[in-house]
């Protein structure tokens, strides 16, 4: 947002050097603050020669110092402002009474003239033409539009709708694919709760594990170190038993506890 005239009564004297405006003095003329921007604040306060206005920082300047309407130049001001002056975003004090003033800002090179198309009317199968240019010079003719490169544009254009389609519908399904496992989180924290008070810690894990992995494939199984240490103890006790286990319950195989050479499958 744009500087506006303070009504601040701290504000009432201009901060450019050698100025003794103030708004008592001259109610006509506006007084502007300090921007927020640090970088914009800084380059006024280069451009107003104040040494002690150095080591202040941008919402202290804000706070205590203002520049009258003086110091800007004409193109620094909105022509849209009807009531009072207003100053533009990137506007900028460089009018000083010191020796060496900062530059001022360049002016807006004018625009350049623009050329009007010929016009050909026809009068009992006479033509004439009138050209309506300034310097009556002609002006070549635009080549015409290739339907190639509109086709492609156009093209360009729905595969970009289509593209960001796809990016939400991917958004809306991560989305939901999230919410699920947010619940049974949920849920394994309560069923936790619910079975400490009547079991065991490792029994407790136990049964936390079988339901981890009750609705996931054997490939993407992932075991902890206790569900490892735990196997080892019932297949170092009895291979038999483990087998057996492994058909009642979801354990690691022995390959994957670390057993290669043991022989996995037998019959009974």
């Amino acid at each position: 947002m744009a500087p506006t005239p303070t009504t601040h009564n701290k504000c009432q004297w201009c901060s450019g050097i050698n100025c003794s405006n103030s708004r008592h003095k001259r109610p006509d003329l506006g007084f502007f603050r300090f921007p927020k921007d640090p970088e914009r604040s800084r380059r006024w306060v280069i451009n107003c020669r104040r040494a002690d206005l150095d080591d202040k920082s941008a919402d202290a300047l804000r706070r205590g110092n203002v520049l009258c309407e003086e110091h800007f130049d004409a193109s620094c001001f909105s022509a849209s402002a009807v009531h009072r002056k207003r100053l533009l975003k990137s506007a900028v004090p460089t009018l000083f009474a010191v020796p060496n003033p900062p530059p001022q800002a360049s002016p807006r090179p004018p625009p350049k003239p623009r050329h009007v198309a010929t016009t050909t009317t026809y009068d009992s199968g006479a033509s004439t033409s009138s050209q309506c240019f300034r310097d009556e010079k002609t002006v070549p003719s635009l080549p015409p539009v290739n339907k190639k490169v509109t086709t492609l544009q156009r093209q360009l254009r729905a595969e970009r709708s289509r593209t960001w389609r796809l990016r939400q519908k991917m958004y809306k399904k991560q989305q939901k694919e999230e919410e699920p496992s947010k619940k049974n989180e949920e849920n394994m924290d309560t069923m936790r709760k619910t079975l400490s008070k009547y079991m065991s810690p490792e029994a407790l894990e136990f049964v936390l594990t079988q339901v981890r992995v009750s609705n996931v494939c054997a490939k993407g199984r992932r075991w902890t170190n206790r569900d490892k240490s735990l196997a080892l103890s019932l297949y170092h006790s009895s291979r038999k038993a483990y087998r057996l286990l492994q058909r009642l319950f979801k354990l690691p195989s022995p390959k994957t506890l670390g057993l290669d050479h043991v022989r996995t499958f037998c019959t009974f």
